[in-house]
């Protein structure tokens, strides 16, 4: 399979810039409910807002 994406324009974007304070603040509620080991967990919820916020 053949990526279609712009990686190489969007790979070093600083997600401080690009996700909203509300968007973060969504993550980091969900990153708060898992132990730093298991953080990984939240990834789902975090997609989540970054989709619900650009549509």
């Amino acid at each position: 399979m053949r990526a279609t994406g712009n990686f190489e324009q969007v790979k070093d974007v600083d997600p401080e810039v690009v996700l909203s304070a509300d968007t973060r603040q969504h993550i980091e509620h969900w990153l708060a409910k898992f132990p730093p080991d298991r953080r990984r967990s939240a990834t789902l919820q975090g997609l989540m807002a970054a989709q619900e916020q650009n549509g």
